[in-house]
């Protein structure tokens, strides 16, 4: 997969032509699975390349003064887009110019202009252009003009409940997690790095690593069954959040604390993945540092049990 960042690449300008989709696709969930799907499919159809076009950050971050928290960093969403075998990716910087683009303007200089498009296909209830004024009706208007299709994939359900990022992002922080994986299509996973913490785990006989999250949308608080992904190994382990509320997250809430079990590697600064498998409690108030104790061991024997390891 090639990776553009921007619209001004001279590989752009050696296309022939494009089959397109295009958003901002936090979590790549199972209705943008349907897409994308649909996506490599027609491009090999119709033998053109397949392009998503995707912004950097969130384009709420830049028109409104709150945004919604992103399930999926930029860097996760470029390997998922990578196993679909798309064959071009371009980042966008979503900066108030570009949100000044009008729909048609849009249509005219980037699809037709410099992608070449000759498919596009979107989600249906798919909005673009400045102040979101382009839709579906406008954009098959466009494709008569410009000589282009447009195909519209209708919505997937999930217990009768339509996916969406916004369901996916409820469903994570009030820590239904079983839901969250069913509209995902896998289980959740954050990325962070590996920070120093105090130390209180050593000193209770289970050190931890903490990690600091830079994806925005973290579990309700609790103790979880996880994997721990460092480079390309594997390693099983249990997960402490203490996050009190569902409102925006101050840095330190963002801290996730991991025993990972049968390791004592220094991994300080290291970029770590943390899938979350299962949920074994919410969080409690312990009345002595013996209480909880005896109750981390018990969250561990569980987890190992859940491994089927010693």
């Amino acid at each position: 997969m090639v990776i553009l960042k921007g619209l001004s690449s001279d590989f752009l300008k050696k296309l022939k032509s494009v089959v397109c989709t295009l958003g901002v696709f936090d979590g790549i969930h199972l209705g943008h699975q349907k897409i994308i799907r649909k996506l490599v499919k027609e491009a090999k159809k119709l033998k053109s390349k397949s392009v998503i076009l995707t912004f950097e950050s969130h384009p709420m971050k830049t028109t409104h003064d709150s945004s919604p928290l992103i399930i999926t960093t930029l860097t996760q969403k470029e390997k998922i887009f990578r196993e679909f075998k798309v064959d071009i990716l371009i980042i966008i910087n979503f900066n108030k110019r570009f949100a000044d683009t009008t729909a048609e303007k849009f249509v005219e200089k980037i699809l037709v202009k410099k992608l070449k498009i000759k498919k596009i296909i979107v989600g249906f209830d798919y909005l673009f252009g400045k102040n979101r004024e382009g839709n579906i009706e406008f954009l098959k208007e466009e494709g008569k003009k410009y000589n282009f299709k447009v195909e519209v994939i209708k919505p997937v359900k999930v217990n009768n409940i339509v996916v969406s990022s916004t369901k996916i992002r409820e469903f994570i922080v009030s820590g239904n997690l079983n839901m969250a994986n069913k509209m995902l299509g896998r289980f959740y996973s954050v990325v962070g790095k590996v920070v120093r913490g105090e130390g209180r785990g050593k000193i209770l006989g289970f050190p931890t690593a903490n990690i600091e999250v830079f994806n925005e949308s973290i579990p309700l608080g609790g103790v979880y069954i996880v994997n721990i992904k460092i480079g390309s190994k594997l390693y099983h382990g249990v997960c402490s959040i203490s996050r009190p509320s569902f409102e925006v997250l101050n840095p330190k809430d963002k801290i996730l604390e991991v025993f990972i079990f049968n390791f004592k590697r220094n991994i300080y600064n290291k970029i770590v993945e943390v899938t979350f498998l299962k949920k074994i409690r919410n969080s409690i108030c312990f009345s002595s540092v013996d209480e909880l104790i005896k109750r981390i061991n018990k969250d561990v024997k569980i987890a190992k049990k859940f491994f089927k390891v010693d």
